[in-house]
Formats: C-alpha cells, sequence, structure tokens
C-alpha cells in the first residue's frame, strides 16, 4: 500500500501541475529557472558540508547523505536545461552554468549521468537546429563538449580517481573483464528480473514483487524490469505508452519545423529519460514526471483552452 501510495502521488502531482505550465510559456520558464536555482541552492549545501580536498576525493552527494547517483542525475538535468537558454535562447552568460552543472555531475562519479550529459549535448544541439548546415555545425560544436568532458574524466586527476576508474571498470566487462561489484550485481538483477518477469509475463507479480522476493533485497536499478516485474507487458505498454506518446508527438513537430524552442528541449529530457531508465527506478519518482507533465503541456495540449486536467473536472 505505502508503495501504490507513491504512485498515486505521483500521478496527482503531475496532473496537477499541468494546468500550471498550460498557462503559458511564461510558467514554464519559472519552472525551468526555478529548477536551476534549487541546484544552485543544493549545491551550496554541498559545498559547506565538507571540506574541499574531502568532496574533491568522494563522489558527490555521500556528505550530505544524497544518492550519488541522484544527485549526478539532478546536475545533469539542469546543465542541459542551461545549455538549452545558452544555445537556443541566446542568453550566453548561462553558458558558465551549463559548464559547472557538468563538472559537478561529473564528481557524482555516476556512469550513467556521464553518458546522458554526453548524448544530451548532442541531441539538444541537433533537435534545436533547423537547417542542415546548422546540424552539421551543432555536431561539431556538440563534439567540442563531449571531447572536452571525456578527456576530464581520464585526465584529470580527482575526476579520473572518482569517475574515470568508474568507467574503465565499465569497459573492462565488454573486454572480457570482471568489472566492479556494482556493475556485476546490477547485471544478475536485470537476468534475475527476466527470469520473473517469463514466470508472470502478462499481469506480473506485483509492487515491490522484486524486492520482495529476490535475494538483493532491493529494486532492481532498472525501470524497464521493474515495470515488467511489476505489472507484466501489460503494464509495461500502459506505462511506456504515455511516454512514447509525448515523445513522438514532439518528434511529429520538430521534421514539420512546426514548433517552439521549447519542444526541443522537452524532447531532450524525455528521450534522456529513456535512456536513464536503463539505471533507476522512475515510475514512483515526482521529479521525472513533473518533466513529462511538461513535456505533455508544451508539446500535446499548449493551449490552455483545450483538453482536460484534474482541477478542470473538479471545477
Amino acid at each position: 500500500m505505502r508503495w501504490a501510495v507513491s504512485i498515486v502521488q505521483v500521478v496527482i502531482f503531475g496532473n496537477l501541475i499541468v494546468p500550471y505550465f498550460r498557462d503559458g510559456q511564461r510558467n514554464v520558464h519559472i519552472f525551468l529557472v526555478s529548477y536551476l536555482v534549487s541546484l544552485v541552492a543544493l549545491g551550496i549545501r554541498v559545498l559547506l558540508s565538507a571540506p574541499l580536498e574531502l568532496l574533491m576525493s568522494t563522489r558527490l552527494g555521500e556528505s550530505i547523505g544524497v544518492n550519488a547517483n541522484l544527485m549526478g542525475f539532478l546536475f545533469v538535468i539542469g546543465a542541459h536545461i542551461s545549455l538549452y537558454y545558452s544555445i537556443v535562447e541566446r542568453k550566453w552568460s548561462v553558458l558558465p552554468i551549463f559548464l559547472l552543472f557538468s563538472v559537478v555531475s561529473l564528481f557524482s562519479g555516476s556512469r550513467r549521468a556521464i553518458f546522458i550529459l554526453l548524448v544530451g549535448i548532442v541531441l539538444l544541439f541537433i533537435l534545436s537546429s533547423k537547417k542542415p548546415i546548422h546540424i552539421l555545425l551543432a555536431l561539431f560544436v556538440s563534439a567540442l563538449f563531449v571531447i572536452g568532458f571525456v578527456f576530464l574524466s581520464f585526465h584529470w586527476e580527482p575526476l579520473r580517481e572518482i569517475l574515470g576508474v568508474r568507467i574503465q571498470s565499465l569497459l573492462s566487462i565488454f573486454q572480457g573483464g570482471t568489472g566492479d561489484g556494482s556493475t556485476v550485481t546490477r547485471i544478475n538483477m536485470v537476468k534475475t528480473g527476466i527470469e520473473m518477469f517469463y514466470q508472470k509475463p502478462i499481469i506480473g507479480w506485483g509492487l515491490h514483487a522484486f524486492t520482495d522476493t529476490t535475494s538483493f533485497a532491493t529494486y532492481s536499478h532498472n525501470n524497464y524490469i521493474e515495470v515488467l516485474v511489476t505489472w507484466g507487458i501489460v503494464g509495461f505498454v500502459w506505462y511506456y505508452s504515455f511516454w512514447l506518446f509525448v515523445v513522438m508527438n514532439g518528434i511529429k513537430l520538430l521534421v514539420r519545423l512546426e514548433h517552439s524552442h521549447l519542444i526541443s528541449l522537452s524532447v531532450t529530457l524525455l528521450l534522456l529519460f529513456f535512456i536513464d531508465d536503463f539505471g533507476v527506478v522512475r515510475f514512483y519518482n515526482e521529479i521525472s514526471h513533473f518533466f513529462l507533465a511538461l513535456g505533455f503541456s508544451v508539446i500535446v495540449q499548449p493551449d490552455s483552452d483545450k483538453g482536460i486536467d484534474i482541477p478542470t473536472l473538479l471545477g
């Protein structure tokens, strides 16, 4: 029941914020800027939590009791929002914030964070470009950013010790090595989840089943596996159909060049969530579904006079 309440809570929060987004793009920008400001506050809290030499030798987040992978995810999303304001809205003064948030996300030591950071840079540049020459230029500029962050991860000593070593450990698996314990455990979680799905493929095992019925005693660290185990193929199609519906509509508008700048940001973030789902359980996460609500409002129902939502129904 506790996990059911968490899921219902996410649904309600997402629906309640939709009318606010649909009232106008100004509200969307207020939300995005507020997110950036909140990350600055979080960064200050982390900076004051421990001596700098300690912060640069451990994964960020540990000093304040926040999961390091979550820390990386939060700052990566902030990095992409600030990059959007820099290159799309032409507010170049925000570019240093993008660089700062990117470096902070790397110090979380999250391999998933650096991957979605790099992919997101390329996606945002491409999706916000309208002409072939602009796309080529975007690929060139985004490649410079990607090369720069990869170089930092392996050649800047403090970052190499936190992130570079973990990336090398992951790559060793593809080269026939053993990898670190965390990676091996997550691979075993995926295998166990697939076996559970095969046993009950239609409607799954129910909420929290992976944690309660496996020896791992925790969630599967993979949203695709978690949804398949929890709700089976029926729930998988039901859940991801919402995300795909928004993304596909956004891609259609981008292809037709009938879009506002916010659509390129929305599609980029939602596509990144699909990638991030390979390493996190998301379906009861409020922040992710706030951005789904934002994407829905910007892409599918940008007109506040159309569509329905919870406040409209209650009114």
